[in-house]
């Protein structure tokens, strides 16, 4: 379970990592030494309140965001009021997409919250009747639960996601299945404790092949 100083700390660290600059420069500019601005991205510390403003504008955002206090990266700005689903985190950045921003109070119009989505990559065409291989695909971390037939996003052991629709069944057990079914066949599951289901869709772009 991710805990406050997790949160921090990934903060912290996607700032600089989006910025581009080393943490060696980084501490230099916040005027602290590497260890302590290595603690503060791994989450063994905190910067202490009177030095988070340095910090914050070293990575050029605020102290409100990077301590959790608000989830976009700016108070006043329409600027800041957008943000990119892709996870704070390298576990997550490293399947999720950073093609769109979305601004965070149509989010909250949603009732989403944006810790709650991320943008992943269709890789392929078995859902065809509703996406192709290269769609920008959002989905929602809050829905996990398989209650009823929909399109989830699962994570397998190489740090894939794919999609695929699960439904429960009336007799027990779950079908993930496809719609191009000669390629990809029906998988039958007792239960889906094997499946890392990440998310459930909510939205999609998708390039006009013709444009």
């Amino acid at each position: 379970m991710e805990t406050y100083n997790d949160l921090v700390s990934a903060r912290i660290k996607a700032a600089r990592k989006g910025l581009g600059i080393r943490a060696e420069d980084a501490a230099k500019a916040a005027e602290v030494g590497l260890s302590r601005w290595l603690n503060w991205e791994s989450g063994l510390r905190l910067p202490k309140p009177d030095m988070m403003p340095n910090v914050a504008k070293v990575l050029n955002t605020t102290p409100s965001y990077l301590y959790g206090y608000v989830d976009h990266q700016g108070e006043g700005s329409n600027e800041w009021n957008y943000m990119i689903p892709n996870g704070e985190k390298d576990s997550t950045k490293a399947f999720c997409s950073d093609f769109l921003a979305f601004n965070v109070d149509r989010l909250h119009e949603k009732k989403l919250h944006e810790r709650h989505i991320l943008m992943v990559r269709c890789r392929d065409d078995s859902l065809n009747d509703d996406f192709s291989a290269g769609d920008i695909v959002l989905i929602n971390t809050e829905k996990k639960a398989v209650t009823s037939p929909a399109i989830f996003a699962i994570l397998d052991g190489t740090g894939l996601v794919w999609l695929r629709r699960i439904r429960p069944e009336m007799t027990g057990g779950y079908v993930l299945y496809c719609d191009d079914k000669v390629n990809f066949p029906d998988q039958h599951f007792a239960n889906l404790d094997d499946l890392n289901i990440i998310g459930k869709y909510l939205g999609h772009w998708h390039w006009d092949a013709n444009a």
